[in-house]
Formats: structure tokens, C-alpha cells, sequence
């Protein structure tokens, strides 16, 4: 803080050169276009409105490190942020970005990795054909990508999710040869949930 000629205390305001400004223009205006992209998840809206104004703050304390680093500097003088101090400060920001999304995706879902696509991939398609029942080899002819180890986990966690149930096998004497595809009911209420931040639950 200073002090006025009267005494009262004013803090201290810390610039941007030229090319900082230039940069901060860029990358912020970057970023508001990712915001305001139309596939953008809105679960990520607030993280990213948040880490817009982070961006500021690391680079006003990556400027103050600079100059509390150098001995040649005037520590009375408050410094100027330059674009290097801009361009690392959003590169933080590309950082913590990159880690939310995958928290983010995880907590949606409840699941990560290629269990979640196929999870994703399931559930889209029991909406588009309002399928009250579904066996596993429908899964299979329908989404021929889904590797047998993502598709089995998926399945689990929907199971679990409540989302889908395995209906009980006939009471009755075995038939020879392969064991039929298990057959699952679909909750109803997964087929009229449209929440874009969690397709699993209501």
C-alpha cells in the first residue's frame, strides 16, 4: 500500500506493457470463444468463468516472483507484467482446464476411460430407439466399436447406476449350446432424462 499526500492509503497498481496487453487480448478472447462454443459442456461453465479471472491473478504473482527474484530490481518500484508472465499464466490455466475436464467427466459419469464412451454410447442409443428391454447382443450389432471389456464395465456400472436390470433367466431345463444374451429391462426414467451434465441419473 502507499500513502497519499493526505495520508490515506492506496494500493499499489501493477501494468501490462504493450505486448502483454496485445497477448491477454488474445488469449482471453480464446478462451470466451471456447465458453461460448455451442458443444461447450455447460457443467464446465463455472470452472472456466472462474479460471477466466484466475488468469489475472497468476499473472500478476508470476510478474511479483520475477522481480522479487531479481537482485538487480528496486523493490520501492511496482512492475509491469510483460507477455511472457501472460502467456504462462494461461498456460496454467491450459493446465488446471485439462485436469477439470477429466474430474469433470469422472464425476458426470461416474466412470473414466473407454468404459465412459461406451457407457455414453449405450445410453444414447437406448433414448434414440426408447428401448423399454435390450439384450447384450443388440448392444454388440448396434455399437460394433465397443471393445468386450469397456462394453461388460459399462454395462456393470448402468446396472449398478440403476439405469438398466438384468431380467431373471426362465426357470426350466438348460438348452444345449451357447448360453442365450442376457436380456435387461431399461429404467423408464433414463429414457426422459436429458441432464447434458449426467445421462445416467435424472
Amino acid at each position: 500500500m502507499s500513502l497519499s499526500s493526505e495520508g490515506a492509503e492506496h494500493p499499489h497498481v501493477a501494468g501490462l506493457t504493450r505486448q502483454a496487453k496485445a497477448a491477454w487480448q488474445r488469449l482471453y478472447n480464446a478462451h470466451s470463444e471456447e465458453m461460448n462454443h455451442p458443444g461447450f459442456p455447460p457443467s464446465l461453465r463455472g470452472p472456466w468463468a472462474k479460471l477466466r479471472e484466475y488468469a489475472g491473478r497468476l499473472t500478476l504473482v508470476l510478474c511479483l516472483m520475477d522481480h522479487a527474484a531479481d537482485p538487480t530490481a528496486d523493490a520501492s518500484i511496482v512492475p509491469s507484467a510483460t507477455e511472457r508472465h501472460v502467456e504462462n499464466a494461461w498456460r496454467l490455466i491450459a493446465y488446471f482446464k485439462s485436469h477439470a475436464k477429466r474430474v469433470h467427466a469422472a464425476v458426470n459419469l461416474g466412470v473414466a476411460g473407454p468404459e465412459a464412451a461406451a457407457a455414453r454410447a449405450i445410453v444414447s442409443w437406448l433414448r434414440d430407439g426408447a428401448r423399454a428391454t435390450f439384450t447384450e447382443s443388440q448392444v454388440k450389432q448396434a455399437r460394433r466399436w465397443i471393445e468386450p471389456e469397456p462394453l461388460a464395465k459399462a454395462l456393470a456400472y448402468l446396472a449398478k447406476s440403476n439405469a438398466i436390470r438384468v431380467q431373471e433367466a426362465p426357470q426350466g431345463t438348460a438348452k444345449p449350446g451357447r448360453p442365450p444374451s442376457p436380456v435387461y429391462d431399461v429404467n423408464p426414467a433414463l429414457l426422459v432424462t436429458r441432464n447434458p451434465d449426467n445421462p445416467v441419473n435424472p
